[in-house]
């Protein structure tokens, strides 16, 4: 009856609401469904801050008449006031940060970087009609501006994703324990019995993936 009943905090990003609202921090044991765990819950406010200012997602539950205030200073596009439709919003929003997140932050750079360079092709194509320019050098300029603010708060905003936060955590753990290098595998034991019978062993294995760049 001694038990620990503290629980990590994990970002949710809900399924249940009309609007996939994002959550933060929640306390959970079961992570369906939800990112992390992180340890800090200050981490995990700041960094659910800057990802903000990257795709501004909605906080509101339901889509009603008319957007909310975040929409007025640029912290929402919308959804919650039928702006624009949930596809889009899971599109532009809700998918780029669960990949953000999950550390995949090189691809999403490459993705704008792919994108811009095509708005960049069609511009140069002389059939295209000015009307047609003109909403490209729109969208282009978007991404442009996305993609610069988007390196602009992770050059000072300290972010940490999943996979780097247990890359992270098994470099200090070699520190601890001063291991000459970092481990590949972890295994855990434990041995379990009921008065000095029935005993029941069980393993658990860490296994760290390389990445070719070590």
């Amino acid at each position: 009856m001694l038990r620990d009943d503290k629980r990590f905090l994990y970002i949710k990003i809900s399924t249940e609401d009309e609007i996939r609202e994002f959550l933060s921090p929640v306390r959970s044991t079961n992570p369906a469904g939800i990112l992390g765990p992180f340890t800090s819950s200050t981490a995990v406010r700041e960094t659910v801050k800057a990802i903000r200012k990257i795709w501004p997602f909605c906080t509101g539950r339901s889509v009603k008449t008319k957007p909310c205030f975040y929409y007025h200073v640029g912290r929402c596009l919308g959804v919650c006031g039928g702006i624009i439709n949930s596809k889009d919003y899971k599109d532009k929003v809700i998918n780029p940060i669960i990949l953000f997140l999950e550390g995949k932050k090189s691809k999403i750079i490459t993705n704008f970087q792919l994108q811009i360079s095509n708005f960049q092709k069609q511009l140069k194509d002389k059939k295209i009609s000015s009307e047609g320019k003109n909403e490209i050098e729109e969208k282009l300029n978007l991404l442009e501006y996305q993609l610069k603010n988007m390196l602009k708060v992770l050059e000072h905003t300290e972010i940490i994703g999943i996979s780097e936060k247990y890359a992270a955590d098994v470099i200090e753990l070699a520190k601890i324990l001063g291991l000459p290098k970092i481990p590949v595998r972890i295994e855990g034991y434990d041995i379990s019995n009921i008065f000095g019978q029935e005993a029941v062993g069980s393993m658990v294995v860490f296994f760290r993936r390389r990445t070719g760049q070590e």
